[in-house]
């Protein structure tokens, strides 16, 4: 802070960069999609911040700790399992995607080939689940023990 006030220092902190002089000169377009990105973002920290709030006003701090153990280690596997799969399908949908930009009608075989795409991994993603569901509940004190 001390060299952003510094006297004799050039300015390197003036509030107008930090204000919006020029707000009519934006597109609205471009509100309009900061005002839903902004609700969005604001949306989704109040459902993932309100379940602490939740259980800091009706559990005991045991149940809390016990959350709070449990959130943490399954947010931790599952990053750790669909990571990697998260990556494959972005690079998959990158490489497909490079072919749209050749002439002649080829961006409707490029759109196709996504969609085939797209339908694959879903029906791998939903086959993956309905095995997690079938038998994670089975399964999981095992797990827990073996690791």
């Amino acid at each position: 802070m001390y060299f952003l006030f510094k006297p004799g220092s050039p300015k390197l902190f003036s509030p107008s960069l930090v204000t919006l002089r020029r707000a009519d000169a934006i597109d609205p377009s471009m509100k309009s999609a900061f005002k839903s990105f902004s609700l969005q973002a604001m949306e989704k920290h109040f459902l993932g911040e309100c379940e602490k709030f939740v259980m800091a006003f009706f559990q005991p701090t045991y149940d809390q700790g016990i959350f709070g153990l449990v959130n943490n280690l399954g947010s931790l596997i599952v990053r750790t399992v669909f990571q990697p799969f998260e990556q494959a399908v972005f690079t998959a949908f990158s490489m497909s995607d490079t072919g749209s930009s050749s002439p002649g009608g080829g961006t409707n075989i490029a759109k196709q080939k996504q969609a085939d795409l797209l339908t694959l991994i879903m029906k791998i993603v939903v086959i993956f689940g309905a095995f997690c569901v079938t038998f994670g509940s089975s399964y999981s004190y095992t797990l827990l023990y073996v690791s």
